[in-house]
């Protein structure tokens, strides 16, 4: 994406406006695209841990990173090896968890 698609106003584009935005910036600017992966990610899974009040801090950041290790390629390849797809997939998941703490 180039930042041309901000002066239409994301009109040719599927609704999802703020993985979009995220997206753009990601393209343009290396170092903050694996800090918001990472800073997403870890919310993720501090959000559900919160969600379902879990104490063994240590024990669920290594499952989860275990878990992500191993999953299949098709998969990471729809989210975490595509940038539209994280920002997209992913800032939704972690918006739905917010509200559901909250």
């Amino acid at each position: 994406y180039n930042t041309d698609i901000l002066k239409v106003g994301f009109a040719s584009l599927n609704g999802r406006y703020i993985g979009n935005i995220f997206e753009i910036i990601a393209v343009h600017v290396s170092w903050l695209r694996w800090l918001s992966y990472g800073l997403i990610s870890m919310d993720i899974i501090w959000m559900i841990m919160h969600i379902t009040r879990c104490k063994a801090w240590t024990s669920y950041y290594l499952l989860a990173f275990s878990l992500m290790s191993i999953l299949p390629s098709a998969i990471y390849a729809d989210t975490y090896g595509w940038f539209a797809g994280f920002y997209n997939y992913a800032t939704s998941t972690l918006s739905s968890l917010f509200i559901i703490y909250y």
